[in-house]
């Protein structure tokens, strides 16, 4: 997906093309018609990219990546349009949380939460947050089995100040879940069969009639 800056250009990235194969960072002029490629994505540093940036209060992108960094598991990143700078944030861990494949979300206090699938102490994935102004990760939830592992890209903030997400348990059940950012818990919602559809790998969209929807 793309993410228009304050210039009225669109950026986005790919998950593989570029000078190594990697994955790049690119712009796209709609008024001129103009692709140009910005930043070529390396191992060290984050690559594969999922999800899309978000651009946050300060003015700057933020993004995931699903490989790459010290680890090989990911990185949180930082891209600044204006100056045409990439920086790795943070390099995840599986302590932690590994292998996000996620859009970052804005939480009503202003940070960045996302999820990842792997990790953490179930190696279930974890839900985390990160304070870009501190340059803060936070692990705040993990994922076991009675919750099952994220599969969707992001987590869909609510009216209600909560984030709703989803989760696969097993090959015929998911559920669609509640985080409380404040408390850090996880509620689960909604169980769903294949009956139902399950899957669901896209975020969920909020409605003007204060409902979700989404694709499974």
């Amino acid at each position: 997906a793309l993410t228009m800056g304050d210039n009225s250009k669109l950026y986005g990235f790919t998950f593989q093309g570029g000078v190594v194969n990697l994955g790049a960072i690119y712009e796209y002029d709609y008024i001129s018609n103009n692709y140009t490629k910005k930043v070529d994505l390396q191992s060290i540093n984050g690559n594969l990219p999922n999800g899309e940036m978000i651009k946050a209060a300060n003015g700057k992108m933020y993004g995931t990546t699903q490989v790459g960094g010290t680890n090989n598991v990911g990185v949180v990143f930082e891209y600044d349009y204006n100056a045409n700078l990439y920086v790795k944030k943070i390099d995840l861990s599986p302590a932690t949380g590994s292998r996000p494949r996620c859009t970052l979300a804005t939480a009503p206090d202003g940070k960045l939460y996302g999820i990842t699938t792997e990790g953490g102490a179930n190696d279930k994935g974890v839900i985390f947050e990160y304070d870009y102004v501190s340059n803060t990760y936070t692990k705040r939830f993990d994922f076991d089995n009675t919750t099952g592992s994220p599969v969707g890209l992001a987590l869909s903030l609510a009216p209600n100040g909560k984030f709703y997400g989803s989760t696969i348990i097993n090959s015929s059940t998911s559920s669609i879940f509640e985080f409380d950012y404040i408390t850090g818990t996880v509620t689960p919602k909604v169980t769903l069969s294949t009956a139902d559809g399950i899957y669901l790998r896209d975020p969920m969209l909020l409605a003007p009639n204060g409902k979700f929807y989404g694709v499974a």
